[in-house]
């Protein structure tokens, strides 16, 4: 039975050729050097033939490249000022630092997962933090926001201004990563198209149900007992609002962490308040 010389490769073939007897088998030396010769042809018409041409990035990679720079230069700005801002001894909070650097980098590879991924953050984040903002400053007495806005007001219109900033540049990413042409990038590559009302109605649930939370929280009976320990210690020449409470559970019960705010027409006071029920 001849062997089948179709599975052989080259060097399997030139093994084959080098050992077998040509004048006993002078017709699996035909099938040999015909099977060498097919494969010889099929290499050299590999080589010769054309790359497969590169997709066109041409209207959606500067896109992405735009969004990138902007993310990265505003993470760098923000990873700055934490650090001003800790080194210094004060509190800072913010979202945007290291993930505006990392997706940065991303968008202005070119990346489409990554446009995708901002895109889908952006759409839950921005109801969240227009709700949020709007809702806020409900949530304490118009007397203590104005006496901060007299006695503080480049504090006050400084985090307007920060807050309004990133709802600017959130609203600003949904609408350039949701520009046709990365639409249409996404689906040449074979990439689905997300649904855009799934985090939107998440971001806007999420808020929500935030704010139920912190209302109930600054209402209750935990609220009262904060304000009576922060009147304790500052007396009764105050008003007295909190805004923030955090209950802590452990092993041994419940540790609740508060801090009050103070006021008066000439200064506002943070009172931390702690105790263990």
């Amino acid at each position: 039975m001849s062997p089948d010389y179709a599975s052989y490769d080259a060097t399997q073939l030139q093994q084959a050729l080098r050992s077998i007897d040509a004048a006993r088998f002078p017709q699996r030396v035909e099938q040999i050097q015909a099977r060498l010769a097919a494969l010889a042809i099929a290499e050299q018409l590999q080589r010769e033939a054309p790359a497969a041409a590169a997709p066109d990035r041409s209207a959606d990679l500067p896109i992405l490249q735009r969004a990138g720079m902007v993310l990265m230069v505003v993470g760098v700005i923000d990873i700055a000022v934490m650090i001003y801002v800790v080194a210094n001894g004060n509190a800072y909070s913010s979202s945007l630092n290291l993930f505006a650097l990392i997706a940065g980098i991303f968008l202005w590879r070119g990346s489409l997962r990554a446009a995708s991924v901002v895109r889908w953050l952006a759409w839950s984040t921005l109801p969240a933090m227009l709700l949020m903002t709007i809702a806020t400053p409900g949530l304490q007495p118009w007397n203590l926001t104005l006496t901060e806005l007299r006695l503080f007001p480049g504090t006050m219109l400084m985090a307007a201004a920060l807050t309004i900033g990133q709802c600017a540049l959130i609203a600003w990413l949904v609408r350039e990563l949701g520009r046709g042409e990365l639409l249409a990038a996404r689906v040449a590559a074979g990439r689905p198209l997300r649904n855009i009302r799934i985090p939107f109605g998440l971001g806007v649930a999420g808020s929500l149900a935030g704010l139920f939370m912190i209302a109930h929280l600054l209402s209750g009976e935990r609220a009262d007992r904060a304000q009576l320990m922060a009147a304790a210690k500052l007396g009764a020449g105050y008003r007295y609002h909190v805004n923030s409470l955090n209950v802590m559970y452990g092993p041994n019960g419940a540790g609740v962490n508060a801090s009050v705010v103070a006021w008066n027409a000439t200064s506002v006071i943070n009172v931390p308040v702690w105790w263990h029920e």
